[in-house]
């Protein structure tokens, strides 16, 4: 495949310098494609190591460590689909175990040939033969020049549908980038995975063109992309597919109400259980940064407060509730004094709103010398303190 950089500059080229394969052009890659696949999984067919590999694998299916999707390349399509796949692979698993491959060699091959297995599985087959000792595999170097040479052959043929058509990943993922405002590298690098998973899947006997059905696959990987960023919390793509199912119903029955629905109402409109829909639909609320700035940048340079400086943290709420009951105890024992010695003390300590007064000032209210408020101040203290040890105690 064509390098490619991490430059915006030369991402903007690629939308130029490449131009769409017609449809001709298309079909003929792809069926040169097709041609070394199957070609390269004729040639893994006939080693007997395939036949134990894919018997293991189907092993571990049963042990459920994994789903048929995995096995079948069309598996899940629809229920009948996926029944069908089910129903042939569990017949041949069976069959083969009743064979053996130097006797029953070409009935071994003729059930692959029959079977749907997926390129994933075949690739992971095939890193087995590329990593593997000769007599693990069975296979000499020699025998394995063949499959080698298909097999680069194919991703050859698939990394030029890919190359030939990148501008389309390039168009969308810009779409993107200015709509959710992340790089736009990160977005045309999850696209190209989906258009090379296009490439691979892809079949011109259809009759629709590769950049038509490639689209849906950017477009797939580049949103699951963006969702698995956005949310701390990874929920599989079915739940996802209903989170945005009940996002529009909301929007839609709060537009058509003009108030905020309840969640009977968006369930009942969804036709989901209550039960099922109380799980889902705290996935639609999206969770709130604490950096997220709540006050900008002021004139004078300094930074802007976020969220989390608005927020008052436990310790500081703690901290309250004690200085409120300290204050709740003070007006307490100061009921108690008798009101000349409560009012000096308020007046000398700016007790309920008041403001600060020397002893002079409060001496002058009262025609009292500055010596003798100092004393009753002194004494009131003298009380307040028992009358605070007292409610302690209790």
């Amino acid at each position: 495949m064509i390098d490619r950089p991490e430059s915006t500059s030369w991402l903007l080229g690629q939308l130029v310098n490449h131009e769409i394969l017609t449809a001709e052009e298309e079909k003929s890659i792809a069926t040169a494609r097709n041609e070394a696949y199957n070609a390269f999984k004729d040639k893994l067919v006939s080693y007997p190591y395939t036949w134990r590999f894919f018997l293991e694998k189907y092993a571990t299916y049963l042990a459920s460590d994994f789903t048929l999707a995995r096995f079948c390349e069309n598996y899940g399509a629809n229920a009948f689909d996926s029944k069908v796949a089910h129903l042939r692979m569990d017949n041949a698993m069976k069959n083969l175990n009743d064979l053996t491959f130097d006797n029953d060699a070409e009935g071994i091959k003729n059930l692959f040939r029959g079977l749907d297995i997926s390129s994933e599985m075949f690739f992971e087959l095939w890193n087995h033969y590329e990593t593997m000792p000769c007599s693990e595999t069975g296979v000499d170097h020699d025998a394995i020049r063949c499959p080698r040479r298909l097999y680069k052959e194919y991703i050859e043929q698939r990394n030029l549908l890919v190359d030939k058509n990148y501008k389309l990943v390039i168009g969308i993922a810009y779409r993107y980038a200015k709509r959710w405002n992340v790089p736009v590298e990160d977005i045309v690098q999850e696209g190209t995975v989906g258009m090379i998973r296009a490439a691979t899947k892809f079949q011109a006997a259809v009759g629709v063109k590769f950049s038509t059905y490639a689209t849906w696959w950017i477009h797939q990987y580049i949103a699951r992309h963006l969702q698995d960023k956005e949310k701390f919390i990874r929920a599989p793509q079915y739940v996802q597919r209903i989170v945005q199912k009940l996002n529009t119903i909301e929007e839609h029955l709060a537009k058509d109400k003009g108030r905020e629905p309840t969640t009977v109402e968006i369930a009942e409109f969804a036709e989901i259980p209550i039960e099922i829909f109380n799980k889902i639909h705290p996935l639609t609320k999206y969770p709130i940064s604490l950096e997220n700035t709540i006050v900008h940048r002021d004139d004078n340079g300094s930074n802007g407060a976020t969220l989390k400086d608005m927020l008052v943290s436990q310790s500081d709420v703690e901290e309250e509730v004690d200085i409120s009951l300290q204050h709740a105890k003070l007006k307490d024992a100061l009921a108690k004094l008798p009101d000349r010695e409560r009012d000096i003390i308020e007046r000398r300590y700016g007790l309920d709103n008041r403001p600060l007064e020397s002893l002079e000032e409060v001496a002058e209210v009262y025609g009292l010398s500055r010596e003798r408020i100092r004393q009753i101040q002194s004494t009131s203290i003298l009380k307040v303190r028992s009358f605070l040890k007292e409610a302690i105690n209790e």
